[in-house]
């Protein structure tokens, strides 16, 4: 239970601004995990996709998971904003690749969703490159259950 008591070894890192994970920060961390043999799954797991835009690290919307999946990786976008649903479809709504799970995500429902599309989508691994969690609620209690089951 390190993810929501106390700080995370993640928090630890030293970043470029106290409050943003840069897309950068995460593209070093898997060409590094690439460079000691690691097989990446091509794969992000993202709740809270906002608008689907990649966003610079001054924007409101910087998110390191939608950059990856622009640039071609598979993903899982969880949305439950009704106003950015148009945006993700036509972002993202051609791609066989990209499951958009356009409603509000109940911790009851995390693992069940998550398996469920992981065994669906033959693009998606139990083991995402990268699981970003960003719901303006609970992101640690959804964090945690998404971990208990990839």
């Amino acid at each position: 239970n390190a993810v929501c008591h106390g700080r995370s070894q993640a928090s630890q890192f030293q970043r470029k601004s106290a409050n943003t994970l840069f897309v950068g920060d995460v593209q070093e961390a898997l060409a590094r995990l690439q460079r000691r043999g690691i097989a990446l799954s091509n794969f992000v797991v993202n709740f809270g996709a906002a608008d689907g835009e990649c966003g610079s690290y001054e924007d409101w919307n910087a998110d390191p998971a939608n950059c990856l999946v622009m640039e071609g990786a598979a993903g899982l976008l969880v949305e439950g904003n009704p106003e950015l649903r148009q945006l993700l479809l036509n972002k993202f709504g051609e791609r066989s690749d990209v499951v958009l799970s356009l409603e509000y995500l109940s911790l009851s429902n995390v693992s069940t969703m998550l398996r469920r599309h992981i065994e669906q989508t033959p693009a998606f691994s139990y083991s995402p490159d990268l699981l970003k969690v960003d719901l303006d609620h609970s992101d640690c209690l959804f964090t945690e259950e998404a971990v208990s089951t990839i």
